[in-house]
C-alpha cells in the first residue's frame, strides 16, 4: 500500500519519553488538585501547591526537551539532504582591498558577493580608477 512514512523528526524513544513525562504531570496535578481540595488550611494545602508547581516543570522540561530533539532532528536532515555549505573565509587584511575580475567595468570589495568565487586582482582604489573601472554600487565602493 503505502510507504511507512516517519512520524516527524522524533523516534519512538523521544515519543514514549513525552508520553510518560506528560502523563506524570498529569498524575501530579491530579494528586495536587485532589490533595489541596480535602485540606480546610492554607499552610496544610502548600504541600499540594508545591506538587503541583513541580507538575508544571515537568511538563515544561518533558516538551522543551522533546521540541529540542526534534529541532536537531530536523537541522540534521537539512544538512543531509542540502549537504554542508561551505562558507569562504576572507582573509581580514583583504577584506577592505579593492578587487577587479578582468575584463568588467567596475572594482569592488574583496568580500563582494559579485565576485565571491572569480579570479580576482587586488589593486588600490587608485589603480582601478586610473584604469577606467567605477566603483560597485551592492558593495558600496562606488559611493566612498
Amino acid at each position: 500500500m503505502f510507504p511507512a512514512w516517519p512520524a516527524g523528526p522524533w523516534q519512538t524513544s523521544e515519543r514514549r519519553r513525552l508520553q510518560v513525562g506528560v502523563t506524570l504531570a498529569v498524575v501530579m496535578l491530579a494528586v495536587a488538585w485532589w490533595g489541596a481540595d480535602a485540606e480546610s488550611e492554607t499552610q496544610d494545602q502548600l504541600v499540594f501547591g508545591v506538587v503541583g508547581v513541580l507538575a508544571v516543570g515537568v511538563v515544561a522540561v518533558t516538551v522543551l526537551g522533546w521540541l529540542t530533539y526534534g529541532r536537531r532532528a530536523v537541522g540534521l536532515r537539512m544538512q543531509m539532504l542540502l549537504g554542508q555549505s561551505e562558507m569562504v573565509e576572507t582573509p581580514t587584511s583583504t577584506v577592505h582591498a579593492m578587487v577587479s575580475v578582468a575584463d568588467t567595468a567596475r572594482f569592488h570589495l574583496a568580500d563582494c558577493v559579485m565576485v565571491v568565487g572569480k579570479p580576482v586582482e587586488t589593486r588600490g582604489r587608485e589603480s582601478h580608477e586610473a584604469m577606467g573601472l567605477v566603483g560597485c554600487q551592492m558593495c558600496g565602493t562606488a559611493d566612498a
